[in-house]
């Protein structure tokens, strides 16, 4: 009997094993769950955690105001918490931005440091620091992770007044230099000091604990990608231009039988057309980012809802697995075990098809975008313009792909849910790895659907 329990646990773990790599493909819990402090809109300094002294606040709220006078209405708004819940540091960041507005509503251009007392990863806690779109592309962007990591060892000390002054101080320096000023009665530091007006220089900071290897990746590329677009791809870009446009005038000219019939306002259309092009061509890179932030403004407005309703509770799942184990016979446990290895190896195989097409989906998207300027030469070319139109087209696909793939990834968590242990544990699981194929396949298809929507090719 004995022996039986045993192996009734292992085979317990072995399919709570299953389940959660079922169950992680699924969405996670619903952003909605994230608890946060109240937030006033007037503001910079919210010191949950109560670890900040009066004269932090006071420093923070002085830089906040000559920042806010000099740089647009910017501001660094410092957040502390003693603990984040379920939710991760940066998803916790993230909908703390979101809810407190900090900055100006119209410039996008508020940045948020996060303090984290406690962490499930970190025994000395965690902190974060994320900013608006107002800054994307600038210099504030490049060095975000070495300002964060400014104040490494100060909180990993627990002197939390100093880490922030000196990470908000870097922060504010950066912000006016990406605007051109220089911030009204000097810097002010950790010291209270004011005398100083050159900023200290801030070295990039090795990878540390905090630092986000996978951040550090993404920002490489689409650095990458957009130094590409405008040195090498533009350039192209400009001498198809030119190739078209000459088209185009001498296509006109013939038209109007050698400038016979010719009217003088077809000239300066044309004049326009060219002016418009050139538009275009040297702003494909502010135009494809466009087109993607509306994909992901689609993304962000649904998330809410499939996630709010989809996620799964994986306790409510297994409660009574391991008694209705004990009650089976060894060889239907043994039967049971080999079914659950096998599954689970062939949910690793279709994880990895998963993963496959979400990154390729990426990489898609990143060779996409690094090409713009080259169809979009062609768009106001009534012979050629069908490269271009096509091109956007394939673009919006590729931005509304995003959607439908959490729409596929939410019907599988409802089908997930509904799936019944009683008395059925093995047909429980076939059903799980069924389901699992099924969203394999509906992913793959994602792509072809969301390019037939849009009539791309």
């Amino acid at each position: 009997m004995k022996t039986m329990k045993t192996l009734s646990r292992r085979i317990a773990a072995l399919l709570l094993v299953v389940t959660v790599g079922i169950t992680a493909l699924a969405p996670a819990a619903p952003a909605a769950n994230i608890q946060l402090p109240s937030l006033p809109k007037d503001q910079c300094v919210v010191d949950d955690a109560g670890v900040l002294s009066d004269s932090t606040t006071s420093e923070l709220e002085t830089l906040n105001a000559q920042l806010s006078s000099s740089c647009d209405g910017a501001q660094i708004g410092v957040l502390t918490v003693d603990y984040t819940g379920s939710a991760t540091t940066e998803d916790y960041a993230t909908e703390a931005f979101n809810t407190w507005g900090i900055g100006s509503s119209s410039k996008n251009n508020g940045i948020l440091i996060l303090l984290v007392m406690q962490s499930d990863q970190y025994a000395d806690g965690d902190y974060y620091l994320t900013y608006g779109d107002g800054f994307r592309s600038t210099m504030l962007a490049d060095q975000a992770s070495s300002l964060v990591q400014t104040m490494e060892d100060d909180f990993a000390a627990k002197k939390y007044d100093a880490a922030v002054l000196t990470c908000a101080t870097n922060v504010a320096n950066t912000v006016a230099e990406v605007y051109g000023v220089t911030l009204s009665g000097g810097t002010i530091y950790s010291d209270g000091s004011d005398t100083q007006t050159t900023r200290p220089s801030v070295e990039p900071v090795p990878p540390q604990k905090h630092y986000s290897i996978w951040e550090s990746f993404i920002g490489g590329i689409f650095s990458m990608l957009q130094n590409l677009s405008e040195t090498v791809i533009v350039p192209i870009a400009a001498a198809i231009l030119a190739l078209v446009m000459c088209y185009e005038l001498i296509d006109m000219i013939v038209e109007k039988n050698n400038m016979h019939d010719f009217d003088s306002s077809m000239f300066f259309r044309w004049i326009f057309k060219s002016a418009f092009a050139i538009l275009i061509v040297t702003n494909t890179w502010n135009i494809v980012m466009g087109i993607f932030d509306v994909g992901q403004s689609v993304v962000n407005s649904s998330a809410g809802v499939i996630i709010g309703n989809t996620s799964i509770d994986i306790s409510s799942v297994i409660t009574d697995m391991e008694a209705q184990l004990e009650a089976l016979g060894t060889g239907e446990l043994f039967g049971l075990w080999f079914q659950s290895l096998f599954v689970g190896l062939t949910m690793n195989a279709l994880s990895i098809c998963i993963m496959l097409v979400i990154y390729g989906r990426m990489i898609e998207v990143y060779l996409t975008t690094s090409v713009g300027p080259i169809p979009l030469a062609t768009m106001t070319n009534r012979d050629w313009s069908h490269t271009g139109q096509n091109y956007l087209k394939s673009l919006f696909a590729l931005a509304f792909q995003a959607f439908l793939i959490m729409v596929c990834v939410g019907i599988y968590s409802v089908l997930v849910q509904s799936i019944a242990t009683d008395g059925n544990i093995s047909g429980a699981i076939w059903a799980c790895m069924g389901y699992t194929v099924l969203l394999c396949f509906a992913l793959f298809k994602t792509g072809s659907l969301s390019k037939s929507l849009f009539g791309a090719h």
